[in-house]
Formats: structure tokens, C-alpha cells, sequence
């Protein structure tokens, strides 16, 4: 049984793959809507640097090239979410879903998401961004290349799982982060209404 107040809080997943500028926008977001901002990949690169047994499991995973579990992962997320949920109103959980069978998974442990914000991207903008960030350490053309390649590969059956949540907002080049804000922002308090 998953702790009672995170089951009552609104939930929302934030997808658009790699460079589409999701993670600067959610933390606007939490700032000032007061959400837990869940970032699936930092907390369990976080988990392995801790150094703790599980950590070690999810970096013998990661090391072998393997996606970790969906039940670590989803751990994870839930003693994160235990440690925040008495101070806030909501929850972004960011990148993730990555397969319909995940977010499925996620919504028979969490409860259902109140709603999904999409964000669009051509692919040589994202590359731009991601080599210009260097977020990751391996970033270079060819990972970044495979990280889109494995986004695309399973975004499709994500939007059809959750067509009607789904919130598409243009992350475009010539789209500043302030608006995609402002329309991510627009989207959350409409789901909340």
C-alpha cells in the first residue's frame, strides 16, 4: 500500500525526450506551484552515488549497458515521494513514462495521473541543445543519436496510452522557455479545476 498522502496528491507526467527542455521548465514549475519535481534518471543516478545496496544493484545494471527495473525505478520514486509529500500540492514526474506497460505500472502503484504535458521538438534543435548543455557526460553525436532513437522507438504507444491527458505544447526553436512555461503552467491548473 503506497503512503496514503501521496495518493491523494495530483500527479503529472512531463514528457518530450532528450533536449526538449523539460527538466528547466519543472523547475519553474515546482518552484511555484510547490510540486515535487521527480526526475526518474537523477534519482537513481542519486541512489548510486549514495553507495547504498541498492545502489550498487541499480549501478551493476547501468553498467551492463541494462535498463534498470521498473520496480527499483518505481521504489525509488516512492521513497522520494515519501521523504516530500507533506510539503507539497502536486507531483511532476518528469521523462517517464517510457513504454505504456511503465506508466500502467505507475498508475497501479500511484494511482492515475491527472494529466500529461507533451513537449514537441524537431530532433536537430534537440541535438543542438544537448550538445550545447553537455547534461550527461557521455554526450556526444553518436549517444545523443541513440538517446533519441530509443525515445522515438517507444513515445508513439505513450501518447496513444494517454491520448486524452495529453496537453501537446510546441518546445520548438523560436519558442522561449517562458512560454512553454506558461502553457505547462495553463495546462496543470485546467487539470486541477
Amino acid at each position: 500500500m503506497v503512503h496514503e498522502k501521496i495518493s491523494k496528491l495530483p500527479i503529472f507526467f512531463v514528457l518530450g525526450g532528450p533536449g526538449s527542455g523539460k527538466a528547466t521548465v519543472c523547475l519553474k514549475l515546482q518552484e511555484e506551484l510547490k510540486f515535487a519535481n521527480v526526475n526518474a534518471g537523477g534519482l537513481l543516478r542519486a541512489a548510486v552515488t549514495s553507495g547504498s545496496a541498492k545502489g550498487k544493484e541499480i549501478e551493476a545494471a547501468m553498467s551492463k549497458g541494462e535498463l534498470v527495473s521498473n520496480a527499483t525505478t518505481l521504489e525509488i520514486i516512492e521513497e522520494y515521494l515519501v521523504q516530500h509529500a507533506d510539503n507539497v500540492k502536486g507531483v511532476l514526474v518528469v521523462g517517464y513514462p517510457r513504454s505504456k506497460e511503465q506508466g500502467a505500472e505507475f498508475e497501479g502503484k500511484f494511482g492515475a495521473v491527472k494529466g500529461v504535458l507533451y513537449y514537441h521538438c524537431p530532433d536537430n534543435v534537440r541535438k543542438e541543445r544537448l550538445l550545447k548543455a553537455h547534461a550527461h557526460a557521455d554526450d556526444n553525436e553518436a549517444t545523443i543519436d541513440k538517446r533519441l532513437a530509443a525515445y522515438h522507438a517507444h513515445s508513439s504507444e505513450v501518447v496513444a496510452a494517454y491520448g486524452s491527458k495529453i496537453t501537446h505544447i510546441d518546445a520548438g526553436e523560436n519558442v522561449s522557455v517562458d512560454t512553454v512555461y506558461e502553457k505547462s503552467k495553463e495546462a496543470i491548473t485546467k487539470a486541477l479545476a
